[in-house]
């Protein structure tokens, strides 16, 4: 009791800042004033004055005192002023030090007082203790026996929860491994669970190609037959075109030949002028004139816009000309108006004959059979290699039909109108005199 009592106490006077005394401790003895600087001034000077003192025996020091010189009394009143001032700052540091040793004894003071207290009512406490110790008594007994099984309940308590704190330890480092392996066993089935996806997934893709393939190689086969009846089925077909078209070929050519036989007994007259009813009237024996002149020429031939005028005008100008020669125009004009008015121009409407337009299988005749047409006319006229072009005048014996002169143009050309036309009559005498020999 008594030592808990004087713990409280000590801890409380801790708490208040103020200093613990022990009761068993000696008391402190209270500490001397220190001496002040002017105290200590007056000592030393004191000892100054003593020490000075033998020196006036012998009668020396007067001598030496008046010997002394100013300057060393104004030195010994310097110091003596400084000593002084020094002295006072001494007292007040001196006072200000005992105030403050004052203000510091009464807390200790205090405080002394108040541990002599606590240590009498210890003093009290330990003899009360020492009485209940001689004469126990049962209550005394059961505190002691109820302290002694609280103490190592307590020392249980204490070991129980160190222990609980080790298992709770151990189980927390336990359930931590355990999580981490749980964790891990996770991470590894889940890591198993994506492998096997992907492999699942090659595997899909991989069956997915091979199926692929095969309905591709299927689609293909199908296709190829399919393609294969198209082609034959096309093949067939241009097959049959094919042989239709030879067959219609053959007919054309067939035709053709039939055509071009009939052509060639129409286009290959035995006698002239017999096979051309156009010209019928212009010879034998009955003709009029001597000579009988067919004019192969066109109104859009720019060779023969200047001759057919000429020869217009030859016929209409030279005397006894009608009575000569009789000139059929034979046209590759492109229409009828076109020959008209060509004719016309030239002013050759009354002296030259024309082969009407209509007859047009007649004229292409007279071209194919003499081979005379323009260029651009050969196709349509049927004629390979022609003798000559446009302008041409075949000059005929009326009588005989014979050719007198093959292209006269070139004659006309060179001789002037007159002198074309005296030619032209000694070429009728010539064939005049022929027929009668003939006859």
């Amino acid at each position: 009791m008594r030592s808990e009592r004087l713990r409280k106490r000590e801890e409380e006077l801790k708490e208040k800042g103020d200093v613990v005394v022990h009761a068993s401790e000696p008391k402190s003895k209270k500490p001397k004033k220190p001496k002040d600087d002017g105290e200590k001034q007056k000592t030393e000077k004191a000892a100054v004055v003593k020490k000075k003192a033998p020196a006036k025996k012998g009668g020396k020091g007067k001598k030496q005192t008046k010997e002394e010189p100013e300057e060393d009394v104004a030195m010994e009143e310097k110091k003596n002023e400084s000593e002084e001032e020094t002295a006072k700052k001494g007292k007040e540091e001196a006072s200000e030090k005992e105030s403050k040793e004052a203000n510091e004894k009464e807390p200790k003071e205090a405080n002394e007082k108040e541990s002599e207290k606590a240590a009498e009512a210890d003093n009290k406490d330990d003899e009360a203790a020492k009485e209940t110790e001689k004469e126990p008594t049962k209550e005394a007994k059961k505190n002691t026996k109820k302290e002694t099984k609280k103490e190592p309940k307590k020392e249980t308590k204490k070991d129980t929860k160190k222990e609980t704190k080790k298992d709770a330890k151990k189980e927390s480092k336990e359930d931590d491994k355990n999580d981490d392996e749980q964790d891990d066993k996770k991470d590894d089935e889940e890591e198993e669970e994506k492998d096997t996806k992907k492999e699942n997934k090659k595997d899909a893709k991989k069956e997915s190609k091979k199926d692929a393939k095969k309905e591709t190689k299927k689609d293909a086969k199908k296709e190829t037959k399919k393609d294969a009846k198209k082609e034959t089925k096309k093949d067939a077909k241009e097959e049959d075109k094919e042989d239709a078209k030879k067959d219609e070929e053959d007919a054309i050519e067939e035709e053709k030949e039939d055509a071009k036989k009939e052509d060639d007994k129409e286009a290959a007259p035995k006698s002239f002028p017999d096979d051309f009813p156009s010209l019928a009237p212009h010879f034998g024996s009955d003709a009029k004139v001597p000579l009988v002149g067919l004019l192969f020429a066109a109104g859009w031939c720019p060779d023969c816009q200047p001759v057919v005028p000429k020869i217009a005008t030859l016929l209409s100008k030279v005397d006894d000309a009608l009575s000569v020669i009789r000139v059929v125009y034979v046209s590759s004009d492109k229409t009828a108006d076109e020959m008209e008015k060509f004719i016309k121009s030239s002013q050759g409407n009354d002296v030259i004959t024309q082969i009407s337009f209509g007859e047009s299988e007649e004229r292409q005749e007279l071209k194919r059979h003499f081979k005379v047409c323009a260029e651009k006319e050969m196709k349509e006229v049927g004629v390979e290699e022609r003798k000559s072009g446009l302008p041409t005048l075949m000059l005929f014996s009326a009588k005989t039909g014979a050719v007198v002169s093959a292209n006269a143009v070139a004659e006309f050309e060179k001789l002037t109108p007159t002198n074309a036309m005296e030619e032209w009559k000694k070429l009728a005498a010539a064939e005049n005199g022929a027929s009668k020999e003939d006859s």
